[in-house]
Parts: C-alpha cells; sequence; structure tokens
C-alpha cells in the first residue's frame, strides 16, 4: 500500500515544490545544478519539485535555504494553533503525559 498523506501535507509540499522550481528557474540553473548544491540525485530533486511527499522535509528545507528562500523554512512547520484552537506557543504541557487508568 503506497503512502497517501494528508491532503493539508500534499497541498504544503507541491506549493514549495512549485516555489523552489520558480526560483531556482529565475536564477537559471538547471535541476542537476541544483541537486548537486543540496547534495542529492536529480531525480529526487525532481521529486522536490513535483511536490512528492515521500522526500525528506530536510532536503525540501535545504533547497528553500540555498535558494535564500529562509522565510518559507519558517512555516514548514506545525500551524500556529492546533486543531482544538489553543496557539501552540502559549500552551502549558504537562511534564509528564500517561495513560489514562482503566475504569473496570
Amino acid at each position: 500500500m503506497k503512502f497517501r498523506p494528508l491532503p493539508p501535507l500534499e497541498n504544503a509540499m507541491k506549493r514549495a515544490g512549485e516555489n523552489i522550481e520558480i526560483a531556482r528557474k529565475r536564477r537559471q540553473w538547471t535541476e542537476a545544478m541544483m541537486a548537486e548544491r543540496i547534495g542529492v540525485s536529480r531525480k529526487t530533486y525532481a521529486k522536490i519539485e513535483s511536490g512528492d511527499p515521500s522526500v525528506s522535509w530536510g532536503a525540501v528545507a535545504f533547497a528553500l535555504f540555498v535558494l535564500g528562500m529562509t522565510e518559507q523554512i519558517e512555516n514548514l512547520g506545525a500551524p500556529e494553533k492546533d486543531p482544538t484552537g489553543l496557539r501552540l506557543s502559549e500552551d502549558r504541557l504537562p511534564k509528564r503525559v500517561r495513560r489514562p487508568r482503566r475504569r473496570d
């Protein structure tokens, strides 16, 4: 069975890949040149531009860094709010999380 990520992840990877492709072309760099700069094969680099979710986030982030797109790197992480609506940066977390006790 092939891995199928959630739609928001697919959209984020696709958007990042499109932006990387545009920035690379503006610099008139070939895919091979870009792949060499970030230390991946040309085939892996092509997957980055196509938004393939099998590519590591680290490779995508490094491609963005090489292209000077540091603002997009900061936006690769989690959203500012989690699904419960709490701001993640202001959330108070317990020191330990334990499995709830079973009630018989």
